[in-house]
């Protein structure tokens, strides 16, 4: 994509859930309907069981890179993130520098997108799951 699509996605808003793999623009549709409500329901229950009790914060789709400055060259955004309370993550504000504690990306049937480890990001302490649907 050149500079000047990104831009203009930029400008309208477009690019909300578009992510940058070391370097690389990746432009995804958005998911469907499925997916887009498993995410919602999984985050419902971490956030239940997290943020209700004081132990973290649950986010469905959250910005996360390995860098605190110029993270927009590097960072991804999974389905659903919790960072634990004692989490190594960082918040910038509008990002995290650094991997969630725990990591849900959903990938449906079909989705060939080669999608990197979260990890990649930032050393997520836990465990990272794909749920096919």
């Amino acid at each position: 994509m050149s500079t000047a699509d990104s831009g203009s996605r930029k400008a309208t808003g477009a690019d909300r859930f578009d992510e940058v793999w070391n370097g690389v623009y990746v432009m995804d549709p958005m998911p469907n309907n499925e997916h887009q409500t498993l995410a919602t329901e999984l985050g419902i229950i971490f956030g239940a069981l997290i943020d209700w009790n004081g132990l973290g914060w649950t986010f469905v789709g959250a910005n996360v890179s390995d860098r605190e400055r110029d993270w927009t060259e590097n960072y991804r955004i999974p389905d659903v993130l919790v960072f634990l309370a004692e989490t190594k993550a960082k918040d910038c504000g509008t990002h995290w520098c650094g991997g969630p504690d725990f990591a849900v990306e959903i990938i449906g049937t079909g989705d060939h997108t080669p999608h990197p480890d979260q990890a990649t990001i930032g050393k997520c302490r836990r465990l990272t799951r794909c749920l096919n649907y």
